[in-house]
């Protein structure tokens, strides 16, 4: 990291827009042998976690909305590539000071909150890339990459 620098060179979570969890499951896991145990495919969300401890998150297409809502974005539509990149911090006041850095780069910002699934503000890049910066207490990662 650079002098002054909190955010570590990684991606801990992509979550992309799905049409449907049954759908996801039968094609990843079924078709593919991707290791999804059992889930609720009635729910709005399948987590799976990569052999890097990085996780992959499909997101019924209707609730994936709640995010790019607060970053007043539109949800791509089905046929068309959207993620949100997640980079899990280590405690709230790295989500403030991530977010805060975000924004004194020229990054749009929502400001960090408690959410039903964190501590998590977002950011979207130069480029239009949807970020979050999570804190969850058993999310929290600790290690010494960068």
């Amino acid at each position: 990291n650079l002098p002054g620098k909190v955010m570590k060179t990684r991606v801990d979570c992509i979550s992309l827009p799905v049409e449907s969890l049954a759908a996801t499951v039968a094609f990843y896991r079924d078709g593919l042998g991707w290791p999804i145990g059992d889930v609720d495919e009635t729910g709005d969300h399948i987590p799976l976690q990569l052999t890097n401890g990085s996780y992959l998150v499909f997101i019924e297409r209707s609730d994936y909305s709640t995010f790019t809502d607060m970053a007043a974005l539109a949800v791509a539509p089905k046929g068309v590539s959207g993620c949100i990149l997640s980079y899990f911090a280590d405690s709230k006041p790295e989500v403030d000071e991530i977010i805060r850095q975000a924004a004194a780069s020229g990054a749009k910002t929502v400001e960090a909150a408690d959410r039903p699934w964190g501590y998590a503000g977002l950011f979207i890049d130069p480029d239009q890339h949807l970020w979050e910066v999570l804190w969850n207490e058993n999310l929290a990662k600790s290690d010494a990459a960068t």
